[in-house]
């Protein structure tokens, strides 16, 4: 289950993807609220993107959450 900070209703969910000197970006973007964890069968997303991701930014308000992602790409030949 994905959980959002829409609960069960429908919101926006903005995604941009970008390649800049062999970096990654991604930036995520929603206009809800920041909810906390739900317990033990939630609260997993962060944990995971931050272990597969070489920056992880959050900022989230009033307006919304934007998170913003980076990590190098490898060159496929084993010396990134």
């Amino acid at each position: 289950m994905i959980q959002h900070a829409y609960g069960a209703k429908e919101g926006l969910l903005e995604i941009s993807l970008g390649l800049c000197d062999g970096t990654a970006e991604v930036t995520v973007r929603d206009q809800g609220c920041w909810r906390p964890s739900s317990g033990i069968h939630g609260g997993h997303g962060l944990p995971l993107i931050q272990e597969l991701m070489e920056s992880v930014e959050v900022d989230s308000g009033p307006d919304g959450t934007v998170v913003r992602m980076h990590r190098r790409l490898s060159n496929g030949n084993g010396s990134d």
